[in-house]
């Protein structure tokens, strides 16, 4: 490739890199800019045919319109619930088991966020987490980007195992009912898993830096330090059940009973008191004290009381929302029935692409149910439905804006194959070009793939699709075992998640942080480095 087509190629990248991160534009205005150059440059360089460019944009809409009803839904959820109060009593409720600010990233920001990914992915574990922190006490600022970094681990099971089950065994052409190929998919992960005992510990421990470093009223090495033990112990108190749960009954489960078993033995680490540290911590005060501890509880209880809940009540919408996840994904009848209705365009102008999505089956509808469910539930006043709907209306436009431009871009940099210069489509372009480069050092590059794939396109199973296939060509060619290779691109999309537009865009319209997307993005960005790097650096010792 020529400067100008590697420039095209990496308009994805350069465009976040530059605008958002470099700049420090909104995504508002970043996303449209970078969708234009996009275009252009496809048309101009790429010589990409302008009905399929077109075709691009409008599969980009369509996508980014099942995103949209995703935020939709959280937002409304959300906005029952603070209207309701019921948040004070959350937050009571968790102080009671630990009022440190610590203990609470570990039990909501991480192991919440695994069990969330491992029953619905699709961007909801930090639509839940986040929100939640929020009513802890944390930061907006460190809610999203603490809850972002944690969606990673369990990426490698997604909802119920959908990544392995359709975009690597989609992707390397192998079928999930063959029990062969389900034995070699079940490896890949096996071996994912094993990589990640020493990936969930470091990127947990980056969560607790960031918090107590970066995020924290009152900085603090001794509150990082004293946590180290018992945040490894939170990391792995999910990798190994998870490698152990797979391993007995399949990919499908890893995530989810990999979750629950980690919150159960971090409860009782901290219902023992053991491995905490001496002093509570607060992300708010630093150090409580036992006055201010009394305080903060005495406020909180008279919020709580001032809602007119009961416990059941207030988290009686978590378990629906929990349950109802579950049903639709695990229980056959019912998402065979859920995914029957699709709203889609085939062919769209003409060409081989389309899009569509099934809006009962989708997190965004099960999110709406809960919400209605909740306002009846905690008896809402009606005069609070508008209020409350004009508040959701409003950044679900704005975030809408901004998925119209960012998930065409997307679409357009995927279906470039089809082109007048001669040239594969521009992931495959770059893929190659790394081959051609690294070789034999191939494991190096692996997980960077992956996390090309989940970066641009949102989706582990997307980056699967794309990737798998050429991944495990390229460890055949080189010699190297390709579950090896395969569990690095499962570990690179994992990652890429972290500093994907439309997640960020997703959840910061849910905590009302739209315009600050490049600031979450040079936060996350670390974990996703690290994460990528011991990754790159396992496969290599592995190969």
């Amino acid at each position: 490739m020529n400067l100008l087509e590697w420039v095209t190629a990496l308009m994805p990248i350069l465009s976040v890199a530059v605008l958002l991160v470099a700049l420090r534009m909104p995504a508002s205005r970043a996303m449209p800019i970078s969708l234009l150059v996009t275009v252009v440059l496809a048309l101009a360089v790429w010589q990409v045919p302008g009905v399929q460019v077109a075709a691009s944009v409008i599969e980009g809409l369509i996508i980014a319109l099942s995103v949209v009803l995703i935020v939709l839904g959280a937002l409304a959820f959300l906005g029952v619930m603070r209207t309701s109060g019921s948040l004070a009593l959350i937050r009571l409720d968790v102080l009671r088991i630990s009022p440190d600010s610590r203990i609470q990233l570990l039990f909501v920001g991480w192991l919440l966020v695994c069990f969330i990914e491992g029953a619905a992915g699709f961007g909801t574990p930090a639509t839940v987490a986040a929100p939640l922190l929020i009513a802890l006490g944390f930061p907006a600022m460190a809610a999203i980007s603490l809850a972002l970094m944690a969606d990673v681990s369990a990426v490698t099971f997604g909802a119920v195992g959908t990544p392995i089950i359709v975009g690597m065994a989609e992707g390397t052409g192998r079928s999930w009912s063959d029990p062969i190929d389900q034995a070699f998919l079940t490896d890949v992960a096996l071996r994912t898993q094993a990589i990640d005992m020493v990936g969930s510990v470091a990127v947990t421990l980056i969560l607790m830096f960031m918090l107590t470093h970066v995020f924290a009223a009152e900085r603090s090495r001794r509150a990082f330090v004293e946590m180290i033990p018992l945040t490894i112990v939170a990391a792995l108190s999910f990798s190994v059940p998870a490698y152990l749960w797979t391993a007995t009954l399949g990919v499908e489960f890893g995530g989810l009973l990999g979750a629950v078993t980690g919150m159960a033995i971090l409860y009782g680490f901290v219902r023992l008191r053991v491995l905490l540290p001496k002093a509570q911590w607060s992300v708010e005060v630093g150090y409580i004290d036992p006055a201010e501890l009394e305080e903060m509880v005495t406020t909180t209880q008279a919020q709580a009381e001032a809602a007119h809940l009961s416990t059941w009540q207030v988290w009686a919408p978590y378990g629906l929302l929990t349950v109802l996840l579950l049903l639709t994904r695990i229980v056959e009848p019912i998402s065979t029935a859920l995914n029957g209705w699709m709203v889609e365009w085939s062919q769209i102008l003409g060409t081989e692409l389309g899009a569509g999505f099934p809006p009962l089956y989708s997190p965004g509808t099960i999110f709406l149910i809960v919400a209605a469910f909740t306002f009846w539930l905690h008896k809402v006043p009606r005069s609070q439905l508008a209020p409350t709907a004009r508040t959701v209306g409003g950044a679900v436009l704005g975030s809408a804006l901004v998925l119209a431009a960012a998930v065409p871009i997307v679409r357009v940099f995927f279906n470039s194959g089809i082109n007048g210069a001669g040239l594969d489509s521009m992931p495959i372009e770059l893929a190659n070009a790394a081959v051609d480069a690294v070789g034999a050092n191939w494991p190096l590059v692996a997980p960077w793939v992956g996390a090309l794939g989940s970066f641009v396109s949102g989706s582990a199973t997307f980056s699967h699709l794309m990737f798998a296939s050429l991944q495990e060509s390229v460890a055949t060619s080189v010699g190297i075992d390709p579950t090896v290779v395969l569990a690095q691109q499962v570990g690179g999309a994992n990652a890429g998640n972290m500093v994907c537009v439309a997640n960020i865009v997703t959840v910061a319209a849910v905590v009302g942080l739209l315009g600050r997307e490049g600031e979450v993005i040079r936060r996350t960005v670390w974990p996703m480095l690290a994460y990528s790097t011991i990754f790159a650096i396992a496969g290599l010792l592995l190969a």
